[in-house]
């Protein structure tokens, strides 16, 4: 699941998420806060890069790229796609925009 996908997924399920530094912070129904940390913990520097990203920054170019890579390396390169898009995380921000 993409980064905005988890993001829309939770709050419909009743989970806020907050970037604040290099932490998240959650609110919300206990029980659905509870169902979505191993999800949230897991992805977590995506999720705080997704919710902290600089307005200059077009997201939607982003995700083209991002997705696209992903896409490669799952069909070319065999991967899971969980594991592309893992990937595609570590490569698509530092070259296309110099993060």
């Amino acid at each position: 699941m993409i980064i905005g996908e988890i993001l829309q997924t939770a709050e419909a399920d009743g989970v806020t998420i907050k970037a604040n530094g290099d932490k998240l912070t959650y609110s919300g129904d206990q029980a659905a806060v509870e169902r979505w940390l191993p999800v949230l913990r897991e992805r977590k520097a995506e999720i705080i890069f997704f919710l902290t990203a600089d307005p200059e920054i077009d997201l939607d170019a982003l995700y083209e790229h991002f997705s696209e890579r992903a896409a490669i390396m799952e069909f070319d390169g065999g991967l899971s796609r969980e594991c592309a898009e893992r990937a595609a995380f570590e490569i698509v921000p530092g070259k296309y925009y110099g993060l």
